[in-house]
């Protein structure tokens, strides 16, 4: 009996120190995401040279670009990606921006002109607008309009 308790509380002690190994694994997968992510930096390479962030010129569209070339594309933010927003430009110094006003339907064209022969192997498409302030269903807005329409369904299909 005494020999089965010992073995019981050596499979135990096991178990748990097997389950903290896995937490501590997991932890330093967030701390250091770049050593441990499942895709290594050469895989976003061999899909193309070039990024393209729709709605980088501010908050999530900027932070999405910065972050692709920090990870995916390390040579450089000026040589990688292709920003396309609406309005003037916010960044730094980016040698590859397209103004686009997403509102019109003839912009695609400009885009298409500026996009052609490039690798692309990233796109992020963040381009959009509210359609209301306030929470609320889509279909329950009060003023849902063509513009808005255009600017955020249009370019996803």
């Amino acid at each position: 009996m005494e020999d089965f308790q010992h073995q019981l509380l050596i499979v135990i002690g096991a178990l748990i120190c097997f389950s903290a190994l896995l937490k501590c694994i997991r932890f330093m997968k967030y701390i250091l995401p770049h050593v441990w992510s499942a895709l290594p930096q050469a895989f976003f390479r061999s899909l193309g040279e070039w990024a393209v962030v729709t709605g980088a010129g501010d908050g999530i569209g900027k932070a999405y670009s910065f972050e692709i070339c920090l990870y995916c594309f390390p040579r450089g933010l000026e040589a990688t990606i292709y920003f396309l927003f609406l309005g003037t430009s916010k960044l730094s110094k980016p040698q590859s921006v397209i103004q686009a006003d997403f509102t019109k339907n003839s912009v695609y064209e400009n885009i298409e002109k500026h996009l052609e022969g490039l690798e692309i192997g990233v796109l992020v498409n963040n381009v959009g607008m509210l359609h209301n302030p306030l929470p609320c269903r889509f279909l329950d807005a009060p003023d849902v309009d063509e513009v808005g329409l255009l600017c955020d369904f249009l370019p996803s299909t």
